[in-house]
């Protein structure tokens, strides 16, 4: 091998790495997850926080729930089960100017009888990390107020717990 060509071919690797390298170091920025595993990369699952990334194989949570009492008791769940970040730069306004979308978020909300010492698989597409949560026994006796529960940084299963 000629030794100049040699050197040559050091330089530009050498060139390459430290240009990927620099490439590599700078974050990416945080976006929702998708639905297809390409879209996963480097997403958030929480709008509001985007140093938290989803898990690369998961797009939502499953949410179960335990109830530890002795009577049957419907839960309540408000989730948000769809995200979108609003565009840069692309809502016109009345003007022609254009300025900054908002983001489009949907909670939903649903009722689950859950019947005693069960644990009931109820969410499968919760794609932010907050969660309210409510529930009463079938005979009004016992009640826990909406509470805000954290799921976490990742997808995952998640288990909240009702009664003892």
């Amino acid at each position: 091998m000629n030794y100049s060509k040699f050197i040559a071919s050091i330089f530009v690797a050498s060139a390459l790495a430290s240009s990927f390298s620099i490439v590599m170091s700078q974050p990416a920025e945080a976006r929702p997850c998708g639905h297809t595993w390409l879209d996963r990369f480097g997403c958030t699952i929480d709008p509001t926080n985007p140093t938290d990334n989803g898990n690369v194989l998961k797009s939502q949570f499953d949410v179960y729930v335990r109830n530890g009492s002795q009577q049957t008791i419907t839960v309540t769940a408000t989730y948000m089960n769809y995200f979108e970040a609003g565009k840069k730069n692309g809502c016109a306004t009345m003007e022609g100017a254009t300025v900054d979308c908002d983001d489009t978020v949907r909670w939903n909300t649903a009722s689950w009888d859950v019947n005693p010492g069960a644990e009931t698989f109820i969410i499968d597409d919760a794609v932010g990390r907050t969660i309210y949560f409510s529930a009463k026994s079938e005979d009004g006796q016992y009640q826990w107020s909406k509470k805000e529960v954290d799921m976490g940084p990742d997808y995952r299963k998640f288990t909240y717990s009702f009664g003892g």
